[in-house]
């Protein structure tokens, strides 16, 4: 009788039906941004300084969601650099809000 190792652990993938479908299920597309949105990103990272945002941004498989100060923006690369030593592709920017805290 032969070892079947790893193989029985991956049970769902018994089908090739079965694989493909528990990988659409998984990724999910870009959502479409509008023209009035658009202009809002724009108009805010054009006027960044010195304010917190809350930044929706796709990254290629889910939607997330993000606070933190733009420290710098790379139109050269289309990138915004945070805070955080993180960085997001302008492009992947769904929306973006700035957050008002009261003192």
């Amino acid at each position: 009788m032969s070892d079947r190792g790893m193989k029985k652990w991956a049970s769902y993938k018994s089908l090739v039906e079965q694989d493909f479908n528990v990988r659409e299920k998984n990724n999910i597309e870009k959502p479409i941004t509008f023209e009035e949105t658009k202009q809002k990103i724009n108009y805010l990272l054009n006027n960044y300084q010195d304010k917190i945002f809350e930044i929706v941004y796709f990254d290629g498989k889910q939607i997330l969601k993000k606070s933190a100060e733009i420290i710098k923006i790379d139109k050269i690369n289309k990138k915004i650099y945070l805070n955080d030593n993180d960085f997001i592709k302008i492009s992947s920017i769904i929306d973006i809000d700035e957050q008002n805290f009261l003192f």
